[in-house]
């Protein structure tokens, strides 16, 4: 080029623009730098995150509710994205006195069901979900007209692996809906690691 000494070190572009440029002049030289972040065509997706929980009836129950709540609810998370549940339930009591059909899911800290539900702890808090004053609530779940419930859920605040996770702690189910924290827990399971759904 025109006005540079001979031997100067002309960059060549291929296309890509660079994510930092870089020129020295020396006495009879400018060098000049391009440099590259090298990205694979096809990079490797977040790896996947799979946990399981195989809901039973709270055996400290009040006997005068007649539910007999059970089945899987399946966990799912990619990297650190959203955490997603899968529920498959069955065994809610459909009576007239419990025709509401809303109950409340909850996260408790513990996966101790050594005296069913009454065991599990308090109700489970994250401190690294600052926009949910209880991360542990998980909103309201419905039962159908035959006291089923077959539904998606998903929760972008929640994480399954991380040492503070969901991972050996509990789901509860609650005869109420969420806005009734203490309202009698109906049914519960522990939530543990699982191969690939």
């Amino acid at each position: 080029h025109p006005g540079e000494p001979a031997g100067a070190i002309i960059p060549v572009f291929n296309g890509t623009s660079p994510i930092r440029s870089v020129t020295r002049t020396t006495r009879r030289f400018i060098v000049h730098f391009d440099f590259f972040m090298d990205i694979p065509e096809h990079p490797t997706p977040p790896e996947m995150h799979y946990a399981h929980c195989e809901i039973e009836p709270n055996s400290h129950m009040v006997s005068s509710l007649h539910h007999r709540v059970h089945g899987s609810i399946r966990i799912s998370q990619q990297g650190c994205g959203t955490v997603h549940m899968e529920l498959n339930l069955s065994g809610f009591n459909t009576s007239e006195d419990l025709a509401h059909h809303r109950h409340g899911l909850q996260i408790h800290e513990y996966g101790d069901m050594s005296q069913g539900c009454g065991s599990v702890g308090e109700l489970y808090h994250y401190e690294h979900a600052p926009n949910h004053e209880n991360p542990g609530d998980l909103g309201d779940i419905v039962d159908d007209a035959s006291g089923a419930v077959h539904s998606s859920r998903a929760f972008d605040w929640l994480h399954i692996d991380l040492t503070d996770g969901i991972l050996g702690r509990s789901l509860v189910i609650l005869q109420g809906d969420h806005n009734h924290p203490d309202s009698e827990q109906i049914a519960c399971c522990v939530i543990g690691r699982a191969q690939a759904h």
